[in-house]
């Protein structure tokens, strides 16, 4: 394991100083602190924040605050990942990469998440947020393109995507989304309509046990909606303040995304269980919050 802490206490200052200086198989932990820098990951690391919402990596707009242009089996776990106009996280690869994003902020940025081309990308339990270009005219929570031809598919599991200005866009690409809640992902007077799922082309979107709700438009394209599917207000804590966890009160105060994901004992949520309408469940909720990989947090 190799330690970063902007304080000059741990082995490195800066992550791109960590990464430069890691092998295939290392561990990256960062500590808590701003890291105002555009990292480039060209090899398979674990990088894992001390606490998401406080270990932040930002490109600042100058350029994507992660790209990866190379390695297998990345993880990135329990950063904010933000930069204005640009990408939060760029894959694009001429050989095969593959990323897992666990228990991230992904916010503030253009894209949130963009892969293209030979990357495959395993989205679990994620709060992706505010991405939208600064003139409201593009951007999205997730965009995959282009990956069809090379025989590469995407998994976005358990995540709440709020508030982009699309939600998931896909284009010529094959990706799976499950337990998602993909909600007000509403755009301003743009040249594209904003939407909550979109694919076109080669490919296809496969979406399972997710509510779709309050976007712009919900599908677009040749997606559609699959088994499990609810298109509910999702009743967050208070989204205005970005609290995206759900409700849990009395009878009336329940979110519908309790226990609505898929009832697959595999997917049930990780660290605990409820006590909803008199009884104990261990069905996973929708969202981030929900899940085996909830505990994450």
């Amino acid at each position: 394991t190799i330690y970063v802490n902007w304080d000059g206490s741990a082995d490195y200052t800066t992550i791109q100083e960590a990464l430069d200086n890691a092998i295939d198989g290392d561990t990256i932990a960062v500590k808590n602190g701003t890291y105002n820098e555009s990292i480039v990951i060209n090899k398979g690391v674990k990088l894992i924040g001390e606490t998401v919402g406080l270990t932040i990596i930002d490109g600042q707009g100058l350029e994507d605050a992660i790209s990866i242009d190379n390695g297998e089996n990345i993880l990135i776990q329990r950063f904010t990942i933000r930069s204005q106009d640009k990408n939060g996280l760029f894959c694009d690869s001429s050989s095969f990469s593959s990323a897992t994003l666990k228990n991230n902020f992904i916010i503030d940025s253009g894209w949130g998440v963009t892969a293209e081309r030979n990357c495959q990308m395993t989205i679990l339990n994620n709060l992706i947020y505010g991405n939208k270009n600064s003139t409201n005219t593009d951007g999205a929570g997730i965009l995959i393109r282009n990956n069809f031809s090379y025989q590469v598919a995407s998994e976005i599991r358990n995540n709440t995507i709020h508030g982009n200005y699309h939600g998931v866009w896909s284009e010529d690409s094959d990706l799976a989304l499950l337990n998602n809640i993909i909600s007000g992902n509403v755009g301003g007077a743009g040249a594209i309509d904003s939407t909550g799922v979109y694919h076109e082309g080669d490919g296809v979107s496969v979406n399972t046990y997710n509510n779709i709700w309050g976007n712009g438009w919900n599908y677009g394209g040749d997606t559609t909606a699959g088994n499990g599917t609810l298109v509910l207000d999702p009743q967050f804590l208070n989204a205005y303040n970005r609290d995206y966890r759900l409700k849990i009160g009395s009878s009336g105060d329940i979110s519908p995304c309790v226990d609505r994901g898929h009832p697959d004992m595999a997917y049930r949520d990780g660290n605990r269980y409820e006590t909803v309408g008199g009884y104990n469940t261990y069905r996973n909720d929708m969202g981030a919050y929900g899940g085996p990989d909830n505990i994450g947090w």
